[in-house]
Formats: structure tokens, C-alpha cells, sequence
């Protein structure tokens, strides 16, 4: 079950003792008070530790009309009928004392007090009991000590990537208690789709650190933003952001899934497989791989001259409907397993080079050398090559392939996108056009569902151009400089792996010891990113 998000306030988290002379008094008649000094160890600023003070007689019955407190060092200790009247709000089981109060020898009656310290430091305060008929006044003393409640929380963003419809988001931070309190730390979420497991408070003793576990259930998958705060009783230590589903703003890392380079805000139609993204070869296998929105395009399960033919061998199977496999030239209508040679014969205009019904037979049996189907009548610029003929697929290999006159065109040793760079294949130096080898993405034209061209994408490319928002949108969410890292040295990578990126407030993301979630250390170095902390 999913628990409320509540804020509570810290009661009894920190430890009494008593210190000093703790004898019982014996001033009124026999009253006696335990203790004679309530020594509160360390309590958090801004919030209320209650605390009870003992009173019994061992003979006389007393009659106690008035109880003061007296604060040395600021108004930080009262009774709780002052809290009260203060505004506060008592916790279940603590009821103010009502005067005149009469103890007897057979009663133990507790005094409830509350020390709410409003500043760091040491406190001292006399609490005096006076009695009807007498005199004599009782007063024993209280003391405490009070630091501010402190923690950090990161990672100051929480990116949960890509959460779909029917799956939980899981993502995990780190609170580190920065004082020397025992913090009872509660959490708050602003939308209840985002949530944590953990129904009580968690207690963290000074100066240590736990995971804690964040969860987001969608309703759909449109960018979603949160904030969750962590606090102690009213005191707010902390709030993060909390994204999802935002692979524009988000963290690169937590949206390219797969570690392919590319995230769905640049055009990566499948995060979870590494072999899809845009730029890569589309493969037979009924897969948009390289995301441009056709499925096997220019493979041999697709029938790309529109014949109703594909290429796969005959007894495969095709990708469409009524489409037949054994075309053995898909670049050909004119070629392909239902055609007849034209016009069987011996007349010379029944002779056009090609062999039009794929019987491995061209024209009767004239002259096509290599057994392509295609003569140097047809366009054949390779006759003695059967890997070389109009239509052909292009090979990374050297030749013209296709008989176009342009070489490796769409291979990998080809700089088909024009920025310098093909792909390259092991075995060969360089490539056929371009001047170096390593490009990640060689694509000519950008996929539809991408926002850049592919020639933004090669070795030593800028990951993003600055002052410039139109540039650095189009540069962004993609590697593209082919190092296998998406936007590092941009203000939303976290470049420095500190939980903060400059966005997020990290005034030096190439160290990871400067950030909001340091302890400023006085040094003049600005650990915290806050120049306003001495």
C-alpha cells in the first residue's frame, strides 16, 4: 500500500540525562523534584522536545499555585500551556497542568516542560514551583543545547528515463544527515504518481547517510515533473526535482537506455536495443532499425521497385501482402519472376540485355558473361563482375556496383552525409570518399522523427554549440562527436558523475568535490555552489 505523505514532528529524539546534583530536594515541606538539573543534550532548532519534571512529597500534602520559568540565554524554555498559548500543538498524550495542584504522599505527578530552541547554541533556563501558605519557593534548573537540523539529498535531479504506461519507475538517492542530531527525516511529494515505499520516518543518526528509494507509476507517458521535500517535523532539509518521461530536459544517461548514442528526443525509436537508432544499416528482419518509419526498406524482404516482387530467395517470405520472393533485381521493375523475355526470338529488337524473368537466362542465352542477368547492352559496366549491374546493391568493395558511376555510395567506406567522415571497415585504409574514418551516424538525410541532419554527427564534432538555443537543441540527446558519450561538457550532463549538473546547480562539473550537496568547508574554494555560505 502506498503510504500518505505526511510531515511529523520529531518528539523524544534525543537523548535526556540527568547531570550535576540529581539528590532529591527536599525545600517545601517534603516536596520532592527529580531532577534537580534536566540536562537536554543536543536538541534541532525549530522544533519542540518535550521533557517531564517529577514531583512527589514524602509526608505533607503541598498545594502548588504557580510554576515560572526564567530564561537566561532567549524564551526557549516553558511549560506547555505557554507552548499552547504560543500557537504549538501538543502531541498526542501531553496535557498541560493545571494550578493550584495539590500533591499528596500517595501521587507522582509529571510536570511536562518544553525546551523549543529558536537558535544554535547552549540554554539555561530556572523553573520555580511556589506553594500556597508558604513562603519558601522550589526552583530546579534546565539546560539544553541546540543545533540546526541539516541534510543533503542527492542527486539534486532524479531522472527516471522512460517510464511506460503499466510499469513502475524506480530511481534511488542519498541523504546524508549533516549535523550532530538524531533527524527523524519524513518525505512530501506534490504528485501522488510519484511516491516511496518507506511509511515511517527514517531515522538517521549524525553524520550518516542512506538510500533512500523513489517510485513513479504513469498514467501515460508525457513528461512529467515533481518535487519531493524532506524534512524534519516543519523544518525542510531539502527538495529535489523529479522528472520522467522527459528525454528533452532530462539527464542523458537516464534516456539512451541502451547506450547507443541516441535518446528518443533524437530520434532512437527503440531505447531498449542498441542495434536500432538512426544511421544504422536496416536489416531483413522486420525492424525499423535505422527509425526512418519504413520497416526493412532496401532489403531483400521489401519490394523496392514496386513489382511485387522482393529478393529473398524463393521459398522465403516477403514483407507486404501479395509480395513473392525471388526478384533478382529489385532495383528493376522490368525484372523479376512473372515478367517474360521480351519478345522470345531471333529479332534484334527483342534483345534488351536483361534477363527479365530471373531464369538465370538473358535473351536466349546471349552474351551476358558473368551470369548477372544483365549484358553491356543492358548497362552492365562490369561484365566479367556477377556482383556488378544496373540495380545492383552497393558494395563496400571499390567498385560501382549499381553501374551509376558512383562508387561505395551508402556503404561504409562512402561519407554519404558530407561532413569528412564514413564509417570505415576494418582491413581498409580511409575510405572511398572522405577523409577519415569513425563516423557514427553517415546518414544523407535525417530520419522523419529526427531533428538533425547527420552531418552533425563525426569524430570531433561539437556535443553542442553555446549562446546559440536553436543550434544546441539539434545537438542535443545525441553523441556527436562518436565517443559513446551523449552531451558531455554540456550544462545538462552531468560531466564530473556528482549527482549535479549545471542545470541543476553544479558551479564546476569537472570537479566532483564542488557542489550544492558539499559541506561548505571555509576554505574559500565554495564547495556548497553557494557564494553567500562563509
Amino acid at each position: 500500500m502506498r503510504p500518505s505523505s505526511l510531515l511529523v514532528v520529531l518528539f523524544g529524539a534525543v537523548t535526556l540525562s540527568a547531570c550535576g546534583d540529581t539528590g532529591l530536594s527536599t525545600i517545601i515541606g517534603e516536596l520532592q523534584v527529580n531532577p534537580t538539573l534536566t540536562d537536554i543534550e543536543i536538541a534541532p532548532v525549530g522544533l519542540p522536545h518535550f521533557f517531564n519534571l517529577t514531583l512527589n512529597t514524602r509526608r505533607a500534602d503541598i498545594e502548588l499555585n504557580a510554576i515560572t520559568v526564567d530564561n537566561v540565554d532567549g524564551q526557549f524554555f516553558m511549560t506547555v500551556a505557554t507552548y499552547v498559548d504560543r500557537g504549538g500543538v501538543l502531541p498526542e498524550g501531553i496535557e498541560p497542568v493545571q494550578f493550584p495542584l495539590k500533591v499528596t504522599p500517595s501521587t507522582v505527578i509529571d510536570v511536562p516542560m518544553v525546551y523549543f530552541p529558536l537558535s544554535e547554541g547552549y540554554h539555561l533556563a530556572r523553573v520555580t514551583f511556589g506553594a500556597t501558605g508558604r513562603d519558601q519557593e522550589l526552583t530546579v534548573q534546565a539546560r539544553g543545547r541546540a543545533d540546526t537540523p541539516a541534510a543533503v539529498v542527492y542527486p539534486g535531479l532524479v531522472d527516471f528515463g522512460e517510464v511506460k504506461v503499466g510499469t513502475t519507475g524506480v530511481a534511488e538517492v542519498y541523504v546524508e544527515n549533516r549535523s550532530e542530531l538524531q533527524l527523524a527525516i519524513t518525505t512530501s511529494f506534490n504528485d501522488d504518481h510519484f511516491w516511496t515505499s518507506e511509511d515511517q520516518p527514517e531515522i538517521y543518526g549524525p553524520l550518516e547517510e542512506r538510500k533512500y528509494v523513489l517510485h513513479y507509476d504513469p498514467t501515460d507517458e508525457e513528461a512529467a515533473s515533481s518535487n519531493v521535500i524532506f524534512s524534519v517535523g516543519n523544518v525542510t532539509l531539502a527538495s529535489i526535482q523529479m522528472i520522467a518521461n522527459d528525454c528533452r530536459n532530462g539527464l542523458p544517461e537516464a534516456n539512451d537506455a541502451d547506450h547507443d548514442g541516441y535518446t528518443r528526443c533524437s530520434g532512437d525509436c527503440d531505447d531498449t536495443d542498441p542495434g536500432v537508432h538512426p544511421g544504422v544499416q536496416e536489416r531483413a528482419n522486420q525492424i525499423d532499425d535505422d527509425c526512418n518509419g519504413i520497416i526493412d526498406d532496401n532489403t531483400i524482404s521489401v519490394d523496392d521497385d514496386g513489382d511485387g516482387y522482393c529478393d529473398a530467395d524463393l521459398g522465403e517470405t516477403c514483407l507486404g501482402t501479395g509480395i513473392l520472393p525471388g526478384d533478382c533485381n529489385d532495383g528493376d521493375p522490368t525484372v523479376n519472376p512473372g515478367e517474360e523475355e521480351d519478345c522470345p526470338g531471333t529479332d534484334p529488337a527483342c534483345f534488351d540485355g536483361k534477363d527479365n524473368d530471373c531464369n538465370g537466362i538473358t535473351d536466349g542465352g546471349t552474351t551476358d558473361q558473368d551470369g548477372d542477368g544483365y549484358t553491356e547492352a543492358a548497362g552492365d559496366c562490369y561484365p566479367q563482375d556477377p556482383t556488378s549491374y544496373p540495380g545492383a546493391r552497393e558494395l563496400p568493395d571499390g567498385i560501382d556496383n549499381d553501374c551509376d558511376n558512383i562508387i561505395d555510395e551508402g556503404t561504409v567506406l562512402y561519407d554519404d552525409d558530407g561532413d569528412g567522415y564514413c564509417e570505415g571497415l576494418t582491413g581498409w585504409a580511409g575510405c572511398t570518399v572522405g577523409d577519415d574514418v569513425g563516423d557514427c551516424d553517415d546518414t544523407a538525410e535525417p530520419p522523419p522523427s529526427a531533428n538533425r541532419p547527420g552531418r552533425t554527427i563525426y569524430p570531433g564534432a561539437p556535443e553542442w554549440v553555446a549562446g546559440n538555443p536553436a543550434v544546441e537543441d539539434l545537438y542535443r540527446g545525441i553523441d556527436n562527436d562518436c565517443d559513446g558519450t551523449i552531451d558531455e561538457g554540456t550544462n545538462w550532463a552531468d560531466d564530473d558523475h556528482d549527482g549535479y549538473t549545471e542545470d541543476g546547480g553544479d558551479c564546476d562539473d569537472s570537479n566532483p568535490a564542488r557542489n550544492p550537496g558539499e559541506l561548505e568547508l571555509g576554505l574559500g574554494n565554495d564547495e556548497d555552489c553557494d557564494p553567500s555560505t562563509p
